[in-house]
């Protein structure tokens, strides 16, 4: 995952993989530590380098920590292979 951040927007460029493409493209978010939600701006953006999507966030302030969030689409989530990003200013 790849992120920008400029004038209060971020910026992510992902690549999805697996069964449900469209879901996993479609439902993500931002949230900060203390649960505010953050949507995106605009649709997702399929970029022309494969799987890879991009989709913006705005009136993203000076937010220590942020969480990138989607739907759990898959019943057999399995603790150990969780994964935290690290979102730098």
């Amino acid at each position: 995952m790849d992120e920008k951040r400029e004038n209060n927007q971020i910026t992510l460029a992902y690549e999805v993989s697996g069964a449900r493409i469209f879901d996993q493209v479609q439902h993500i978010w931002l949230e900060d530590g203390k649960g505010n939600r953050y949507d995106k701006e605009n649709g997702t953006i399929r970029r022309e380098d494969g799987n890879r999507y991009q989709v913006t966030f705005s009136n993203i302030g000076d937010v220590d920590a942020l969480y990138v969030c989607t739907y759990q689409l898959n019943v057999h989530y399995l603790k150990e292979l969780e994964v935290t990003v690290n979102m730098a200013k």
